[in-house]
């Protein structure tokens, strides 16, 4: 498996303290708000003064922003305003010194055609990496998704190595009829990325990687078998579950 990250959705408290004794990386959320990014400097000095040398020398993934934006929009002042926020981020990537970024795939099954999706990403995502390096990885998030056909035909129509899909199997177990196996299965190597967490495929609850209706392990199996050594988030709502799930991870490792 490739690097472990942890998802910072809890105070700085419970982060400083899951971090002082742990080598792991951390998923910073906070630069995927639009209110933030609108600071001074996109926000990066109030956050760096505040976590100090807890992120130093750390392993760093961001999530992008998303609320209200839409890379495959029709409307061009939205698109304008997706590939806006989405090089504030980059930027912050850039001088965080950060691994990877994380966007959703914003796909809306009832809203768009598929055709029509695929068309209007693989056009914003040839522009958005035209001037990228290949420093830092971009990886498009399943979210709301039924299936990944689109998903494939974005990542494939780009054809741009620094880019990939991020596998979120809660998403998956929850919004799909298709099994996370088979998703694992299917998209393979065009996994980049994966976000770990469980749930009883009813609710997106984000629940520790013990708790929930799939076996991750299992599942973990399945992407060592079918992936080729995708990064990983837990990417859990409960602070006093995170232990318990870095050890089931601690296994595969």
């Amino acid at each position: 498996m490739g690097k472990i990250y942890v998802s910072q959705l809890f105070s700085d408290v419970e982060v400083f303290e899951l971090l002082k004794d742990k080598d792991i990386g951390i998923e910073i959320i906070e630069f995927g708000i639009g209110s933030v990014l609108d600071k001074e400097d996109n926000g990066l000095s109030d956050y760096l003064s505040r976590m100090g040398d807890s992120i130093k020398n750390r392993n760093l993934s961001l999530h992008g922003p998303f609320l209200d934006l839409n890379p495959a929009s029709f409307d061009s002042l939205v698109r304008s305003a997706t590939m806006q926020r989405f090089n504030q981020v980059y930027s912050v990537a850039k001088k965080l010194n950060a691994d990877r970024i994380i966007f959703h795939s914003c796909f809306y099954e009832d809203i768009y055609f598929k055709e029509a999706y695929v068309t209007n990403s693989i056009e914003f995502w040839k522009e958005f990496l035209a001037d990228k390096d290949e420093s830092i990885k971009i990886h498009i998030e399943n979210v709301l998704e039924k299936s990944m056909d689109h998903l494939v035909e974005v990542v494939e129509g780009v054809n741009n190595d620094n880019l990939t899909i991020c596998l979120d199997i809660g998403h998956a177990n929850c919004y799909s009829d298709v099994p996370v196996e088979e998703w694992i299965k299917s998209l393979g190597n065009k996994i980049g990325h994966i976000h770990l967490h469980n749930n009883y495929g009813i609710k997106d609850t984000h629940e520790g990687l013990n708790k929930g209706n799939m076996d991750i392990c299992y599942l973990l199996h399945k992407i060592n078998e079918y992936c080729c050594n995708p990064s990983m988030t837990i990417e859990i709502n409960d602070y006093y579950e995170i232990n318990s799930s870095i050890e089931v991870l601690n296994k595969f490792l």
